[in-house]
């Protein structure tokens, strides 16, 4: 069975989030991550790990917004200060 060892996160301007995930089964050896054990058992769950990634986006997304408006009284609307953020998924050994 295949799990998710490590994670990761790379904005344009260079804020970067990465960690390895502690699969819940290990493999005998890092034949195919090149990670060992002991780091695997050092980092946190896949869920753990997730959800402190979403949280870095969030707030990477939160710094490239900002409000048409400054007052208080109405909720203004949200636009990003130059264009959207370009989002790139890669992953290593993804699909077989």
């Amino acid at each position: 069975m295949s799990h998710i060892v490590e994670s990761g996160v790379l904005s344009e301007h260079g804020e970067c989030f990465s960690t390895v995930c502690c699969p819940p089964v290990l493999a005998p050896g890092p034949h195919v991550h090149s990670i060992v054990n002991d780091e695997l058992l050092a980092g946190p769950s896949f869920s753990d790990a997730f959800r402190r990634m979403v949280s870095f986006v969030d707030a990477l997304l939160f710094n490239s917004v900002q409000s048409d408006s400054s007052s208080e009284d109405e909720l203004a609307p949200t636009r990003f200060k130059d264009y959207p953020p370009e989002i790139v998924v890669v992953a290593h050994n993804g699909i077989k």
